[in-house]
């Protein structure tokens, strides 16, 4: 009779998923509250389970083998299994809850969502720790999400992936944030907009633009978009002292041009508003745990200046 393979308990599928995930011991001790020896010792345990090293050094970092690649997926569901299973039997206590939640979005929304968000959890779920990621470029939140990543991405898309839950936060209106006394801080033309020099945001994927760019592609118009940042944050503090222009959404618009001392202005074209969501895997969809961040998310949303809220796209909650 053939010898049965070790089992693999809970904690070490935990050490492992966030081993293949992070590609870095010293990274997934830490994100695990662990010591580096202790997680290196849960590492080769693993390794002498699953007969495969599993991670390889390639000089650089450490890199999945063809095996590692195999069964992460089904790690994370084996984990997302036994979460399903306990949630449903365990009400959800924010009060001594101690879970990680990881939130990933663009910079624009962080002002007031985030800052609203960290001090609600704050007062209410004093243990719970919130990771927050901003997008990058390449940086896939779909995938992200059904990796188990990320918990919740935040962020505004003209699709939605079928195969995400999603809700609305708010809507915002595009407008131009300008310094105070720019030659166009009292309105602009459409001519005007277009001939002056603009800032924007670099696009997170290669040939993806964003709202503006897009509505101007389909009316066969252009702007002269002459610096491109990584990050919206970074974009109000390269007009203190330029004639340049940024579109943005009001809501951010309007906090910096108070802190900056910046001019808000209307935009001259009609751009659709954007509309900011969060989204998350279907695999969370019923984790009680989640289901209190994603309210407080919400609330935050509310909060938002000037935001409206509409239920137009609103597919669950």
């Amino acid at each position: 009779m053939p010898t049965p393979a070790p089992l693999l308990d809970t904690k070490l599928l935990r050490i492992l998923d966030e081993i293949l995930t992070q590609r870095n011991v010293s990274k997934a001790a830490r994100n695990l509250g662990m010591s580096q020896p202790a997680v290196s010792a849960a590492l080769k345990k693993i390794r002498e389970a699953v007969k495969d090293p599993l991670v390889v050094s390639d000089g650089k970092g450490l890199v999945l083998t063809t095996r590692a690649q195999q069964i992460h997926p089904m790690v994370k569901q084996a984990l997302a299994n036994i979460e399903a299973v306990v949630s449903s039997s365990v009400p959800f206590d924010p009060g001594s809850a101690d879970n990680m939640f990881k939130i990933a979005s663009s910079d624009n929304v962080v002002h007031h969502v985030f800052t609203e968000l960290i001090s609600e959890v704050h007062r209410t779920a004093p243990k719970i720790s919130l990771e927050f990621s901003a997008f990058g470029q390449n940086f896939d939140p779909f995938t992200a999400l059904k990796e188990g990543q990320i918990d919740v991405v935040i962020g505004n898309w003209a699709e939605l992936p079928e195969n995400l839950h999603a809700s609305l936060l708010y809507e915002d209106k595009m407008v131009c944030l300008l310094r105070r006394d720019h030659p166009l801080a009292s309105g602009m033309t459409r001519d005007q907009y277009l001939a002056a020099d603009h800032i924007g945001p670099t696009p997170h994927s290669v040939g993806k633009r964003g709202v503006v760019d897009q509505y101007l592609s389909r009316h066969r118009l252009k702007r002269n978009l002459k610096t491109c940042v990584p990050f919206f944050s970074l974009t109000p503090y390269a007009l203190v002292n330029t004639d340049l222009i940024a579109t943005m959404n009001e809501s951010m618009a309007r906090f910096y041009a108070e802190s900056l001392g910046l001019r808000v202005v209307d935009a001259p074209l009609p751009f659709p508003g954007v509309r900011y969501v969060q989204l998350w895997h279907d695999r969370t969809h019923s984790s009680p745990a989640l289901g209190w961040l994603r309210s407080k998310i919400s609330q935050a949303a509310d909060r938002v200046p000037g935001a409206a809220k509409r239920p137009g796209i609103k597919k669950s909650i």
